[in-house]
């Protein structure tokens, strides 16, 4: 399918002049209609950063350095300020980690609801309350606690009302930022389900950003694993899930608990995500990786097809001398 929304070699920086960090180095994926891709890897690997840049709410001292969002055949990325506004909202939804956060605590649920309907569609105030009605249907949010304030909601009911506010005005792509952290399993599972069924339905688009790989092999329909602010695996989601081709991605899906058997010590990956100071020449997972050999110190691997994936490791390059 045609794509919605195509990132290409986007590039983020932090600090001034005289300290400059690559936070970002050359994104690139793109997500068609009905789809879902998963962004995993762990905390500072540039997910958040990731998602920020393409809706344009980067903080200073960050800045995008280079590369290009196109969304719907449209650059967004210089694009000014006002008509950002409008994007953001309209064509773009953005669910964030914690729903406090989304919700304002003065206004009931159905209040907000209404108020963003209003704000971005020509519809009445009756006409936005029937259709507020109708997006908390689809969440499956309760209609009586349409005057409920945020503070009175429980979690899993505050993430349905978050979700049926990022997408009220019917956006092409929804940005889901960690949407479950703050949620137990059941109800983990039961949002995950429901961003799924929703994209779906509605021929969006998706972008999930999680650490949980287990999580997002869910509700993914690929997956792009980041590794300090690069892609280092991206394919569709049985093929990395059952299959991993980069050492990186082997280690995550290895950190996961398993629930057939019992053991004594958690599997985890040994050191820990370089500073973006002090981020190695070569590939940058090599003071971690079991697999390292020479070629990893010296260049940098970009995406190379491994298998039913694509991975940023010299072990699939058809000119690399395996280690044995």
């Amino acid at each position: 399918m045609p794509s919605l929304i195509e990132v290409k070699d986007l590039s983020v920086e932090i600090g001034a002049k005289q300290a400059v960090l690559l936070a970002l180095d050359r994104i690139s994926f793109a997500i068609a209609h009905g789809e879902v891709l998963g962004l995993v890897g762990e905390s500072g690997a540039g997910k958040s950063l990731t998602a920020a840049a393409i809706i344009r709410m980067l903080e200073a001292p960050a800045r995008i350095a280079g590369g290009q969002v196109v969304l719907n055949g449209v650059r967004i990325d210089s694009i000014s300020d006002n008509e950002m506004k409008r994007v953001r909202g309209r064509q773009i939804g953005t669910i964030f980690q914690n729903s406090l956060d989304a919700l304002d605590p003065l206004y009931t649920v159905g209040q907000q609801l209404v108020e963003t309907i209003r704000c971005h569609l020509p519809l009445s105030a009756s006409q936005a309350r029937k259709r507020a009605m109708e997006w908390l249907r689809e969440v499956e949010f309760p209609e009586q606690r349409f005057y409920a304030y945020p503070h009175e909601l429980s979690g899993g009911m505050r993430q349905r009302a978050a979700i049926a506010l990022a997408l009220c005005a019917e956006p092409y792509l929804l940005i889901a930022d960690e949407p479950t952290t703050a949620l137990d399993l059941p109800v983990q599972a039961q949002m995950v389900g429901l961003l799924k069924r929703l994209v779906q339905h509605k021929k969006m688009a998706a972008l999930l950003v999680t650490h949980n790989l287990g999580l997002v092999a869910l509700a993914a329909d690929r997956i792009a694993v980041m590794y300090a602010g690069r892609i280092v695996e991206m394919g569709p989601t049985r093929a990395v899930v059952q299959r991993p081709a980069h050492p990186y991605t082997m280690g995550l899906l290895e950190s996961i608990p398993p629930l057939s058997y019992r053991v004594r010590r958690l599997r985890q990956i040994a050191g820990t995500m370089p500073r973006l100071g002090a981020i190695p020449p070569g590939c940058p997972f090599s003071s971690r990786c079991n697999h390292v050999f020479a070629r990893c110190h010296r260049a940098r691997p970009e995406l190379m097809t491994a298998q039913m994936t694509q991975a940023a490791c010299w072990l699939h390059a058809e000119s690399t001398c395996k280690p044995t």
